[in-house]
């Protein structure tokens, strides 16, 4: 049977209620349907009522693009209370309806940051730190006892002042990694020595620590170490895949600071917080730098010249980053294109903490710029194939970049053609800077990069406009390329002052497991903070594709996704130790992922970034520390 639903007034409904007979009833339904009809010229009131959304050829299309349950129910419930589809394939329209990311505006706008003033790049500042430099230096010379000498170095480099140091404390490093750990007795010394050891490279076995144990387990005495504890868990963040002794060290770690007594020093407790939810060999450099400058300002061992440097350097330091997000500010605002296509994200000081996470030290200023460009310009490409392009049009653009011929973009719609030729610039521009300063042309190299990058982001789209929800496997087979993170370090491994030979120039054959290996770390990280689209079901995670290969429930696949980090960490910290690449190399890839767990923490942080993103961007480029 059926059934017209249409507006009628209260009084024709009273008088079909109050008609009892079928013929009144029906009379009554015909007098008022001829008032429906057009009968000639009769003017007839508009109900302005828009054309149906859902129409038939997205309803036919259902069984075949939205077969999978999940996938269904997160697209129904995201169209819940909208008006229109956002599936420009989906809806018979002849304007493509696009999907929306809802990304908010720049929260540091062009005018607040060109507003910055710093009082920490004057001549007696510069005068200042080099006195206290030199105080430091003494003081690292004087220092002979082994314990101590490695408090200092590890007070020194969690300052954010080792590059100050390197060959001080390279020498000194040298001389313990001979002595084989003889001189070291306590668990948090040798702790603090294996840390040390490995994170500049040296592979030191992790058998040093079976001196703690009693038979299979560690000796209950360690229990009430605290500080032994919390250096021994820091140090099990550098273990490689095989390490049985450093997986049980944490779990006993763990297990005995979770409950650390109410009696412990009330800074040494916060420490031990800190460093159970924020390990610091998986944080940003600068931004561990900034936390320990205010613990260490209450340790008891406090070295005055030595506080007095990290906060001086910090704000220098500080005050060079500022000056480059000034430069890069300008550069993006002259550019102009995230206005001009206006579906992506603005986020220059966001992309720039990518950078500087990667590459902080003051010498590194090219590499920061470098990067922050290529990671600006690659979010507006990303956000293109993520959330804006028809399947067609991905197409065309990742065919247009195939052939990187200017005369391929003729067939581009207007706005794609800013962002072909935006890529283009971009790659000539560092070509450019690379053969006037290093005497090599790069150009094919970073060309390879993009049409890597771009098909990978096809694929993506691919995956997105077919319905598609891949196998994990398939998933992270592309997904570590298109996670941008290989194309972004060989653009710094390029800028970072290596000597680089015509043979070495391939980084994709010579640092490919490095790059390889970051790239998946940081897609599965990303991917435990998924955006809108992957919460609403309309783009793969990893996180979804294991739900749906496994039939796990979301938290049950976001642990195993966890798990597969952790496996994948202790294979990036063996390439680190064990790989024969740059140690500058090796210092980038882990810092850049890092940067990826410190931003993926509190959810996307460069796509709506929520208080903590922003309370960190604040306190690392735009609030000096106080030098009371």
């Amino acid at each position: 049977m059926l059934k017209l639903n249409f507006q009628v007034s209260g009084s024709f409904k009273m008088k079909i209620q109050r008609s009892t007979s079928l013929e009144k009833r029906t009379k009554l339904c015909h007098a008022t349907l001829d008032n429906f009809v057009d009968l000639g010229n009769r003017s007839r009131r508009s109900s302005g009522y828009q054309p149906a959304v859902w129409n038939h050829r997205l309803i036919e299309s259902i069984s075949s693009h939205y077969d999978k349950p999940m996938r269904m129910f997160s697209y129904l419930q995201s169209r819940a209370n909208s008006t229109t589809s956002d599936l420009n394939y989906l809806v018979d329209s002849g304007v493509p309806r696009r999907r929306s990311a809802d990304y908010q505006p720049a929260i540091w706008s062009h005018q607040f940051i060109e507003s910055i003033d710093t009082l920490y790049d004057k001549d007696d500042v510069k005068a200042r730190i080099e006195e206290l430099k030199q105080g430091v230096e003494q003081l690292l010379k004087e220092t002979e006892d082994p314990t101590a000498t490695l408090e200092l170095m590890v007070s020194i480099r969690r300052l954010g002042l080792a590059y100050h140091f390197q060959k001080e404390i390279g020498d000194k490093l040298q001389e313990i990694y001979v002595d084989g750990f003889k001189s070291l007795q306590g668990l948090k010394e040798t702790a603090l020595c294996f840390r040390l050891l490995r994170e500049h490279g040296y592979n030191v076995s992790s058998d040093i620590f079976k001196k703690f144990k009693e038979g299979e387990v560690f000796m209950k005495c360690l229990s009430q170490d605290v500080k032994g504890l919390l250096s021994l868990y820091e140090a099990t963040h550098l273990s490689i895949p095989g390490e049985k002794i450093l997986e049980e060290a944490k779990e006993f770690c763990v297990k005995h600071l979770s409950s650390v007594s109410q009696d412990v020093d009330i800074n040494i407790a916060k420490q031990v917080r800190r460093s159970l939810e924020d390990p610091t060999h998986w944080l940003i450099p600068r931004l561990e730098t900034r936390y320990y400058i205010d613990e260490y300002e209450k340790e008891e061992e406090m070295r005055s010249c030595l506080l007095e440097l990290a906060k001086l350097d910090f704000n220098a330091v500080q005050a060079v980053h500022q000056k480059e997000i000034k430069e890069l500010s300008r550069w993006w605002e002259e550019l102009d294109l995230v206005h001009k296509v206006d579906f992506s994200r603005d986020r220059i000081v966001e992309v720039y903490l990518w950078a500087n996470g990667t590459t902080w030290e003051p010498k590194f200023s090219k590499c920061r710029k470098v990067v922050a460009k290529f990671n600006s310009v690659a979010f507006v490409i990303d956000d293109f194939y993520d959330i804006h392009a028809t399947l067609e049009e991905a197409q065309l653009f990742t065919a247009a970049i195939r052939r990187w011929d200017l005369k391929a973009m003729e067939g581009l719609p207007d706005y794609l053609k800013l962002c072909y030729l935006a890529v283009h610039n971009l790659v000539n521009e560092f070509a450019y800077v690379f053969l006037k300063d290093f005497g090599f042309d790069i150009r094919s190299h970073l060309i390879n990069e993009w049409i890597r990058l771009c098909e990978a982001y096809l694929r993506d789209t691919q995956y997105i406009h077919e319905g598609i929800t891949p196998s994990l496997e398939e998933y992270v087979e592309n997904g570590w390329i298109s996670i941008g993170y290989p194309c972004m370090l060989v653009h710094a491994f390029y800028f970072v002052g290596h000597n680089f030979t015509e043979k070495s120039l391939d980084l994709w054959e010579h640092s490919h497991q490095l790059l390889y290996l970051t790239g998946v770390l940081t897609r599965l990280m990303d991917d435990l903070a998924p955006s809108k689209a992957e919460m609403d079901g309309l783009q793969p995670s990893a996180v979804f594709c294991r739900m749906k290969e496994s039939g796990e429930s979301y938290e049950t696949a976001k642990k195993y996704i966890k798990d597969q980090i952790n496996i994948y960490w202790k294979k990036l910290n063996e390439e680190v130790v064990n790989g024969d690449h740059p140690q500058i190399f090796k210092d980038v890839s882990i810092n850049s992922w890092k940067t990826t767990f410190t931003m993926s923490q509190y959810g996307d942080g460069t796509g709506n970034s929520p208080g903590a993103a922003k309370d960190r961007v604040r306190s690392l480029f735009f609030e000096p520390i106080p030098m009371e």
